[in-house]
């Protein structure tokens, strides 16, 4: 018996399943949904240099007030709406794109980053949806890692979230998110 024939008979096995069970959308990521940051990522990205350049960021805010995704999804189908807001600033892309939305469709076209989207991404404000804070003349210094999730609501019409990002000694952006049922959306940011 060569090695190959176990791999061919767990291909066959796998793909009979498939085909009886046959494919389902998965509901449980239906509607709004925060997904948490992993704890390890928490505990550990401060102790990689090249992931936490001294002065660029801060964790400010505790593990259980973190996400790292928060999403809004009506479907699966290119029609549908979804939209995705990043919960954490830095990391192995060194973005500083925590609290923007970095995805949004609808009515079968992506909205964010351009029609080269991926190729060339800089992951910024300029190719997400975000606020990018300056004060007396200087950008933001030192942003926190994590946006800070304040609240959520699920209800049969309306789906919200508000969210926090702090810039230590000079701002805190206010994120507010609201969906309605008929395929509006309403982002509302503070400063």
């Amino acid at each position: 018996m060569t090695m190959t024939k176990p791999l061919t008979y767990l291909a066959v096995s796998v793909l009979l399943f498939a085909s009886l069970a046959g494919a389902a959308e998965p509901q449980r990521l239906a509607g709004l949904k925060a997904a948490p940051l992993a704890r390890l990522f928490y505990d550990s990205i401060e102790s990689y240099p090249s992931f936490a350049p001294e002065g660029v960021y801060r964790r400010d805010v505790p593990l259980e007030r973190t996400f790292d995704k928060i999403s809004f999804r009506t479907g699966w189908e290119e029609e549908d709406e979804y939209l995705l807001l990043d919960g954490i600033s830095g990391g192995s892309h060194s973005y500083q794109d925590g609290n923007c939305i970095v995805s949004y469709t609808s009515r079968g076209h992506a909205w964010l980053g351009g029609p080269k989207y991926g190729m060339w991404s800089i992951g910024s404000v300029r190719q997400y949806n975000g606020v990018s804070v300056a004060c007396d003349g200087q950008g933001p210094g030192c942003e926190s890692r994590y946006a800070r999730l304040d609240w959520e609501h699920r209800g049969d019409e309306v789906e919200a979230c508000a969210t926090t990002m702090s810039h230590p000694e000079q701002s805190e952006w206010h994120r507010h998110i609201i969906r309605h049922a008929l395929g509006l959306f309403l982002v509302v940011d503070t400063v």
